[in-house]
């Protein structure tokens, strides 16, 4: 009874949080977002579907804590060097200056609001 009621809890802990992260992967890889800040279904479900396409890759391959230790090795790899750009541009920004990329509908009015 309590390996159920735990796998349960741990079932509905994951999926959670490869629901933020597919959620948050898909707002660093939309350009423009809706006014209230979401992205579009498709591409959550995109990223949703990769991000279990790999967990599942790695179930499958019988892979032990060492494949996903790796795993985790080599994802983090490019990551790093996204998240490097996304520090510059809120460096730029916070100094004042324009990026050439266009405003997005929510920055648009974000300005608005605050004039």
């Amino acid at each position: 009874m309590v390996l159920a009621v735990f796998l349960v809890i741990q079932f509905f802990l994951m999926l959670t949080t490869m629901s933020s992260a597919s959620v948050a992967t898909s707002m660093l890889t939309t350009n423009q977002l809706s006014l209230n800040g979401d992205p579009d279904n498709k591409v959550k479900l995109m990223w949703a579907g990769a991000i279990a396409l790999i967990s599942f890759s790695v179930f499958l391959t019988g892979g032990g804590i060492n494949t996903i230790k790796s795993l985790c090795v080599v994802a983090g790899l490019p990551m790093m060097f996204i998240y490097g750009i996304l520090v510059k541009q809120l460096m730029m920004e916070l100094k004042g200056k324009t990026s050439s990329q266009p405003k997005s509908e929510a920055s648009v009015e974000a300005q608005k609001l605050i004039a």
